[in-house]
């Protein structure tokens, strides 16, 4: 269980470093702290500033989250190209088989799904409304060509859709959906954060004599900042993240298997996986384990009658790691000196504003008008 909490943990890393990246130019507010000398600046004044960043992409990324939920986009997107299977041609045998799992994991409102895709791919996706299993053809079409007859291609169809209900029982497809939800908030808000930016580097070039230079200054700073945190994101974060997912993705894909074999039984489900050859399938959310270690570990299952229910303590793991994303914003403004900010801000543009009085004062006196 502690892995799927560091999961949680990491996807949230990533979509803030994620976040970061687009919304870097608002570190530029903090550059007169950062190079100032003045006495009144406190030193904490620039971590104040970073914090405030973090503290707004936590409370975007939530706010994201919660409308992703409540209505689906992200879902959606990965549903495109579906169709549900009732409504295609000569799919209607898998009803039976489909109704049996959806009674065993007591999910009576799951739809299934068939993608019109090549790929050997299935996946569970779902959102606080609907949830989905999705089949590509290009899966079916592997079991339709080993069919030995018609009883063990829906027994094959049956493991496949049980396993992929075990993840949706135990809700696995919350983290990628995070990462998804991450990747099209950042997607909208990044071409507001470049407009804005773009436009105030103009604003800045018009301003005779130093514009051209602030502005080019500016934009440089911003392509060395996009550049070191892009590189950490990408080797640093995501490579731990790719690390601790190939742990926990085995471990899930175990039990997944071991969920959906307890309804036909440890020797239809390895052989169900047996078809699909050394690496098994595709899917979009996990990394399977070597196909031969799938059916050594659900050979020996055996059949039961009961519902199956989500792993124990599964659903306390993910209340806690949901609970974490939101409470996080309120421990990092509890550490934010937003007063102290404004202060030194509102003290610093005072400074400033009398410096360029006294310039201009002394240029008058020179007989150069402003």
């Amino acid at each position: 269980m502690i892995y799927k909490l560091l999961n949680f943990i990491l996807v949230y890393i990533l979509s803030i470093f994620n976040f970061a990246i687009i919304m870097s130019p608002m570190l530029f507010f903090a550059i007169p702290l950062m190079i100032t000398k003045s006495d009144y600046i406190k030193s904490d004044s620039t971590l104040t500033v970073i914090l405030l960043v973090f503290f707004i992409v936590s409370c975007l990324m939530i706010v994201v989250m919660l409308f992703d939920l409540l209505f689906g986009f992200s879902t959606r997107f990965y549903l495109k190209g579906t169709k549900e299977f009732s409504k295609i041609k000569n799919y209607d045998i898998l009803s039976d088989v489909f109704d049996e799992v959806k009674m065993r994991f007591n999910k009576p409102n799951v739809r299934l799904m068939i993608l019109n895709s090549s790929e050997a791919n299935a996946f569970a996706i779902g959102n606080l409304g609907r949830q989905y299993i999705v089949v590509t053809n290009g899966l079916i079409s592997e079991y339709l060509i080993q069919m030995k007859d018609r009883e063990y291609f829906l027994n094959c169809m049956k493991c496949i859709i049980g396993h992929e209900m075990s993840h949706l029982i135990n809700k696995d497809y919350l983290p990628g959906l995070l990462l998804k939800v991450n990747e099209l908030a950042t997607s909208f808000v990044s071409k507001i954060i470049l407009l804005i930016f773009n436009i105030i580097i103009r604003i800045i070039g018009i301003i005779p004599f130093v514009g051209g230079i602030v502005s080019s200054l500016l934009l440089n700073f911003f392509k060395l900042l996009d550049f070191i945190i892009t590189f950490f994101y990408k080797y640093v974060i995501l490579t731990i993240y790719k690390l601790i997912q190939l742990k926990i993705s085995r471990n899930r894909e175990y039990r997944c298997d071991k969920q959906s074999a307890m309804i036909s039984g440890g020797d239809l489900m390895s052989e169900a996986l047996s078809v699909l050859g050394e690496n098994g399938y595709i899917t979009i959310f996990s990394s399977h384990p070597k196909t031969s270690s799938r059916v050594k570990k659900v050979k020996l299952v055996e059949r039961t009658y009961g519902t199956i229910t989500p792993q124990f303590g599964n659903n306390f793991v993910n209340f806690c790691s949901v609970l974490f994303i939101l409470i996080l914003p309120f421990i990092i403004y509890y550490y934010m000196d937003i007063k102290g900010l404004v202060e030194n801000y509102e003290t610093l543009a005072f400074d400033i504003k009398m410096k360029i009085n006294g310039i201009k004062i002394k240029l008058m006196s020179w007989g150069i008008n402003i």
